[in-house]
C-alpha cells in the first residue's frame, strides 16, 4: 500500500519539528545548568544519551551567517575566486549547517574532517585542499587561531584572515600572527587588502 506524498510530507515534517524541539530545549538546559544531557534525561524519561547526542548531531541548527559575509562570498566568486571550506566535525552535522547557512551553493570545494579522516590543525588537511583546488593561491578565514592560522603560518601560498569573533578565543590568544584581523566581513581593510589594487 502507497500513501499520498501530502502524508509522507507531513509525517516527515511533524518528525523534523519534534527533532528541532527537543534540541531546543537540550540548548536551553545547556545555557541553565552545567550538564543538559543528564537533566534532559531525567525531565524526558525514556529518551536515552545516544539518542539526545544523535538529535544534535542530526538536527538542522537555526544560524545565520554574519553580517557581511555572503557578500564577501559573491564578492569573491565574482572575481574568480574559488570558494572552498576546511572544517572539522561530522559529515551529517557539517553538512545541516552549510544548508541551514545557505552555503551549500556558493561552495566550491568542501573538506570535512571525518569524511578525509584528518582534522586541522593537521597540515595534511590543508595539503589535501590545496591538491584537490584549481588555485594556487588561498585566503583562509578563520576563527581559531591553533586550528586556522598557526597550521599555515610558513605555509607562502596561503594568505590567513583571523575573524576575531569569539571572545573565548580573543582571552586565550592575544598575538595571533596573521595576515590580517578583522572584527566584522565588512571591515574595510579586508577590502583594501584583497580588493582594492
Amino acid at each position: 500500500m502507497s500513501y499520498p506524498a501530502s502524508i509522507l510530507f507531513r509525517e516527515a515534517y511533524s518528525k523534523k519539528k519534534q527533532v528541532n524541539q527537543k534540541f531546543d530545549s537540550l540548548i536551553k538546559l545547556y545555557k541553565d545548568l552545567g550538564d543538559p544531557f543528564k537533566e534532559f534525561c531525567k525531565q524526558n524519561v525514556g529518551i536515552k544519551k545516544n539518542e539526545l547526542i544523535k538529535i544534535m548531531r542530526e538536527h538542522s541548527p537555526k544560524i545565520k551567517t554574519r553580517p557581511g559575509f555572503k557578500n564577501l562570498i559573491k564578492l569573491l566568486k565574482e572575481n574568480g575566486n574559488e570558494i572552498g571550506v576546511i572544517t572539522n566535525g561530522r559529515t551529517k552535522t557539517q553538512r545541516n549547517k552549510f544548508h541551514s547557512l545557505g552555503l551549500h551553493n556558493l561552495v566550491d570545494l568542501l573538506i570535512i574532517s571525518s569524511e578525509v579522516k584528518m582534522e586541522k590543525p593537521n597540515i595534511r588537511i590543508f595539503d589535501l585542499y590545496k591538491n584537490k583546488s584549481r588555485s594556487q593561491k588561498f585566503i583562509f578565514f578563520g576563527n581559531n587561531p591553533r586550528l586556522d592560522i598557526m597550521p599555515l603560518k610558513n605555509e607562502e601560498c596561503w594568505k590567513t584572515v583571523f575573524c576575531k569573533s569569539n571572545p573565548k578565543m580573543l582571552k586565550k590568544y592575544y598575538n595571533v600572527n596573521s595576515d590580517l584581523e578583522i572584527s566584522s566581513f565588512m571591515d574595510k581593510s579586508l577590502y583594501n587588502e584583497f580588493f582594492i589594487k
